[in-house]
């Protein structure tokens, strides 16, 4: 029996996105603690320097421009995929590297062309969420293994109980999942890193142009030998890294 955290992020409520993505990352419990200090490390230096850059500009900017500047600026700064830029490249770079050492962690993903399939099997995207992620978690377990499941925070539709709906779909499959909470994406590095994989595969989909993004990428699929990110495949090493394009059954 082995006990694993199970952190989970998705895109159905991002109406204006053309394809809907879940991703989960799988680490089991005797590793939580070191993967997780490791990149908090990093990442407080970051945030050092990230607010050491912004007292700079604070200081040159007249009184009107502050306020301006300071308008958005009340959330604290995170490693998304969105943030990838010239100056900060460097410092997802170094992420992947680090993640990519994390032997024992799991990547699995999904993704649905949402003009494809607009109504997959005839559900609206909230169940397909569940369905499916329920899916996945059934078939990266066994019946003994025993699990907790971390989602980002998700909005869900009126009159529907997210951890209720999942939890009763794991017993009925005879999972041990003893316990589900959605957290805040500020609150883990471990859910950043995988914000940046999943919208790093998404790029690769929408073929777009950006240097340092697409240094990104291709950093990716150096460290897994993959031509494309956007094909259905599996890797075990450096980990297991797995993406899966839906298919109508």
């Amino acid at each position: 029996m082995w006990k694993y955290f199970v952190f989970i992020d998705e895109s159905w409520t991002g109406l204006q996105e053309p394809y809907f993505w879940l991703w989960c990352l799988i680490v089991p419990n005797y590793k939580i603690w070191e993967y997780n200090s490791l990149l908090q490390k990093k990442y407080d230096q970051i945030l050092s320097l990230t607010k050491n850059k912004e007292t700079e500009i604070l200081e040159s900017l007249e009184w009107t421009a502050r306020e301006n500047f300071l308008l958005g600026r009340n959330s604290t700064y995170e490693m998304k995929f969105k943030n990838i830029n010239k100056s900060t490249i460097q410092w997802y770079l170094w992420l992947l590297t680090q993640y990519f050492k994390f032997e024992d962690a799991k990547f699995c993903a999904l993704v649905i062309d949402k003009q494809k399939y607009p109504s997959p099997n005839g559900m609206k995207y909230f169940d397909v969420y569940i369905n499916e992620l329920s899916m996945l978690l059934k078939n990266n377990f066994t019946n003994d293994d025993e699990f907790v499941v971390l989602p980002d925070s998700i909005t869900c539709p009126n009159n529907r109980n997210y951890e209720l709906e999942l939890q009763e779909k794991l017993s009925r499959a005879w999972k041990k999942c003893f316990g589900i909470c959605r957290l805040d994406s500020r609150s883990n590095m471990l859910i950043q890193v995988v914000d940046c994989l999943i919208w790093a595969v998404l790029y690769d989909y929408k073929d777009l142009e950006n240097e340092a993004k697409q240094e990104f990428v291709n950093k990716i699929k150096s460290k897994t030998w993959l031509e494309t990110l956007t094909e259905n495949k599996t890797i075990y090493k450096p980990n297991y890294f797995s993406i899966r394009n839906y298919r109508k059954k």
